[in-house]
């Protein structure tokens, strides 16, 4: 008698498929997708990193007495607040004083700000783009509180310009409130980054400025101002005829200045002459002209401006001039005109 003896092996579970492969079964045919393990590992290092951000925010947590110290010591910094002199205005604060003035804590403040609380993190995000337009995501996080400020920041792929070179073609023509006509025209590459970096530093700053405290913030505003009218507070005649000579090297005479603020310059009060200052910086720096200055004045006086676009200064009023425009009969827009010296 024989006896068969059978040894049976322990069943083995089928393999699992590897992370990312997903199967698909049909009739007699069988698909396999393989997806990109390097979106699962960058997952992974995001959610790690974070963690680890609050992890040092919890451990580390700021002190806000720290904090405010560190704000008004830096606020003496000079190069950082302004000083007394009519060539140092400082990172922290910017003003224009063009029209009514727009005056406010600069993104180097916020940037200092974020030094001293520490526990921030400033997150941005792509989340959509197209031909036209490109949108941003600005998210100012507070990791001790969970507190996040997130801002949308749209930037368009145009720029608008007062000329066009040569072989460009305007999107469309428009008339802005000097009735200067102006061009809209698409935007290159170096023109939207510049944009982008502008609009998400505003939007970091006013993120930031959220969540500093207002006691601390109002305290930095009155020492950074008090810096900057030191020179103007102490000494108002010699400021005064350092501004006046200032705007005199820009062909900008007295007289000027006395009718741009309205009074004698005597008469001019600390405040009155530090705008002055700023608005001669704004001047010396490209940044504006006194034609400019003049005509947002009138506007906001109710004043109408003159018709039609004033010559510009200098060798680009003359290439202007010799460019000249012209505009075809039923057509809005404006063409430069092939003129030759001496017509």
């Amino acid at each position: 008698m024989t006896t068969t003896t059978e040894t049976q092996k322990p069943l083995q579970a089928a393999p699992k498929p590897p992370v990312g492969v997903t199967r698909y079964e049909g009739a007699a045919q069988e698909i396999e997708r393989r997806g990109d393990t390097s979106a699962v590992m960058l997952a992974a290092q995001a959610e790690a990193m974070v963690k680890a951000r609050f992890y040092i925010a919890l451990n580390r947590p700021r002190d806000w007495d720290d904090v405010r110290a560190k704000l008004l010591r830096a606020c003496e910094r000079p190069g950082f607040a302004g000083s007394a002199t009519e060539k140092v205005w400082g990172a922290a604060w910017f003003r224009k004083p063009v029209g009514e003035g727009v005056e406010g804590f600069s993104i180097r403040f916020a940037e200092e700000a974020l030094r001293c609380m520490g526990n921030i993190d400033i997150e941005t995000t792509p989340i959509y783009e197209d031909e036209q337009k490109r949108v941003l995501r600005v998210t100012v996080l507070d990791l001790e509180s969970n507190t996040s400020f997130p801002t949308s920041v749209t930037i368009e792929k145009t720029i608008v310009r007062k000329f066009l070179k040569k072989g460009e073609e305007a999107l469309r023509v428009m008339v802005n409130s000097r009735n200067e006509t102006t061009y809209l025209l698409p935007a290159g590459e170096d023109d939207v980054f510049q944009k982008q970096q502008v609009m998400a530093s505003k939007a970091i700053r006013n993120g930031v400025l959220r969540l500093l405290p207002g006691d601390i913030q109002a305290e930095c505003r009155t020492r950074i101002l008090a810096i900057r009218q030191g020179e103007a507070a102490k000494d108002p005649d010699g400021f005064r005829k350092k501004v006046a000579d200032g705007f005199a090297k820009l062909n900008v005479l007295p007289s000027d200045l006395k009718k741009y603020i309205g009074h004698d310059l005597a008469q001019a009060s600390p405040a009155e002459l530090t705008d002055l200052r700023d608005l001669w910086q704004q001047i010396e720096e490209g940044k504006t002209t006194w034609a400019s200055v003049l005509e947002a004045q009138a506007e906001e006086r109710g004043e109408q401006p003159p018709p039609g676009e004033k010559p510009k200064p200098g060798l680009e009023g003359l290439t202007d001039k010799l460019k000249g425009t012209e505009r075809e009969p039923g057509s809005d827009e404006a063409k430069p005109a092939q003129r030759r010296l001496g017509e």
